[in-house]
């Protein structure tokens, strides 16, 4: 019991270094600023606690793209996705535990943290990150675009 005591306050430690403190409190601006994805770049991390204004992405694509998103550090965040304000779907509902650390998007993926991953078409996006669950009041989650090869026959 006292590991995962341990465990669970150096997840939180972790969590509070890549979010970053404003004013001595970890918060966020309640109207973030909408931030720009790009397709085939790296992960982009981003922070969010209970009862503020979504996440907001603005792109565009010239090509067939996913979109995949996923929780970070301690399991158990659940969001739902908007293109446009139309929704396209929830990552999965991951069990809440804080026994183990998903700093890293790929291995949150391969490791069963709530994650999900659309189809989007060519064109302008401006998609919304929306908590459904959040059982730890705060938390980080992470996105990225990747291009889609077509298969040719």
């Amino acid at each position: 019991m006292m590991n995962n005591v341990v465990l669970t306050i150096l997840l939180f430690t972790l969590l509070s270094a890549a979010c970053g403190e404003f004013n001595g409190y970890r918060s966020l601006p309640e109207h973030p600023a909408v931030d720009t994805l790009v397709v085939d770049d790296e992960w982009k991390q981003f922070c969010f606690t209970t009862g503020h204004a979504p996440t907001r992405f603005e792109f565009r694509t010239t090509q067939f793209t996913f979109l995949e998103i996923t929780d970070l550090y301690c399991k158990g965040d659940q969001f739902g996705i908007f293109d446009h304000e139309s929704l396209l779907g929830s990552t999965g509902d991951a069990d809440s535990n804080c026994t183990e650390n998903g700093e890293n998007p790929n291995d949150a993926v391969a490791g069963g943290w709530s994650t999900a991953k659309f189809f989007l078409p060519t064109g302008n996006h401006n998609v919304t990150v929306l908590v459904l669950k959040n059982p730890y009041k705060e938390g980080s989650a992470a996105i990225r675009l990747t291009s889609v090869t077509p298969i040719l026959k």
